[in-house]
């Protein structure tokens, strides 16, 4: 367990060090996302201890220079904590490390659980497989389907805790920090301009958050309708002006009416577009093409940028899925941009799909009910 967690620490002071992310700020967010916790402390100019993350318990004494020294170069044990050190610029050194004592009690406290866990599962095994055959297969597969719901709205709420609770922990170091003062002005001028990124990528979650449940609540009306050749032709305008040296090919058919509202179209459109606006390089080509099938109308989208990774086009869409989890912190992307076009185009019974393009891209594909 020492040498695991040891390795995790080297790495966060790989990624540190290999970042142009402001060192406090990414550490921050690799502490909340770490799946062992370890604490952040900040030994500033006058040689004290500011506290920024206290996931291991708050380090209270100051290590000894010599132990300083060698935690430069790898972990070391003082008193109950592990610590390593990272050199920042000028005077100031990022203090990282975890509780040996925390470490104990939980392996005690695993120990316990899995024991009493597994005799209460053992009493309950030939109960509940009894009651579970006896049940007839509808009743099995409704059982299944309210178990799947709750499990992800569970997995929702926890993603959406975390989510925020990220910025909120960079918000207080940085508070805590100038709070302390004693700081030059171009400090405190950095640490306020993050203050504000932070609180701005908040808001954005906040409203996609309330955009999600707002899906997932609100009936559909049957007899809606909205003209996609019109609503492609305003974000393609908008997209134009944007960036008028980015190349676009448009075959839409006209008057092509989808089953759905023009807010959500509009809004579907609008994060398609926006993700090609920042996402992809100014001069790689935008094209795209509607048309009517039958009972469908079916809308691609594809541009010539980086695409995802593979693995992506495998999982599929998922809450709170960063493609690129670098691009979409310094963007202030919260991840629910794709799980947000999915809810709404599959709650009016359509279909998207994300695809690669080649050579190279990606190719966004929906499939509309005909609107009448």
């Amino acid at each position: 367990q020492l040498e695991f967690n040891d390795n995790k620490i080297e790495d966060v002071i790989t990624e540190l060090s290999n970042s142009k992310e402001d060192p406090l700020s990414l550490a921050s967010f690799l502490a909340d996302q770490s799946s062992f916790p370890f604490s952040l402390s900040l030994i500033n100019e006058s040689g004290e201890i500011v506290v920024i993350d206290e996931g291991a318990g708050e380090i209270v004494n100051l290590p000894s220079q010599l132990e300083l020294a060698r935690a430069t170069a790898k972990p070391v044990n003082v008193g109950e904590s592990r610590l390593r050190v990272l050199k920042l610029d000028g005077a100031e050194s990022l203090l990282i490390g975890y509780s040996l004592t925390d470490i104990r009690d939980v392996r005690n406290q695993n120990g316990i659980f899995l024991a009493g866990f597994t005799f209460i599962i053992l009493l309950l095994a030939i109960p509940l497989s009894f009651l579970i055959f006896k049940r007839d297969v509808r009743l099995n597969q409704a059982a299944r389907a309210l178990q799947e719901r709750q499990s992800k709205m569970l997995e929702f709420q926890g993603d959406a805790a975390h989510e925020l609770r990220t910025p909120l922990t960079v918000v207080r170091g940085y508070f805590d920090l100038l709070k302390r003062g004693r700081l030059s002005e171009i400090k405190q001028g950095e640490y306020q301009a993050q203050i504000d990124r932070e609180i701005e990528r908040m808001k954005v979650l906040i409203d996609e958050l309330l955009i999600a449940g707002e899906l997932d609540s609100k009936e559909v009306v049957e007899n809606s309708h909205a003209n996609l050749s019109i609503a492609v032709d305003y974000q393609l305008a908008h997209l134009r002006d944007l960036q008028p040296k980015r190349p676009v090919i448009s075959e839409v058919d006209a008057d092509l009416s989808v089953r759905m509202n023009e807010e959500e179209l509009n809004r579907l459109l609008a994060n398609i577009f926006s993700n090609i606006q920042r996402y992809t390089p100014i001069d790689s080509l935008v094209e795209v093409k509607g048309k009517s099938m039958g009972s469908l109308v079916i809308l691609e989208v594809t541009d010539s940028g980086p695409g995802l990774p593979p693995k992506f086009y495998e999982a599929g869409i998922r809450a709170f899925q960063r493609f690129d989890d670098s691009r979409s912190r310094e963007t202030g992307g919260s991840g629910l941009g794709m799980s947000i076009m999915q809810k709404t185009v599959e709650r009016w019974g359509g279909k998207i799909q994300l695809s690669p393009n080649k050579p190279n891209g990606l190719r966004i594909k929906i499939e509309f009910k005909l609107g009448i």
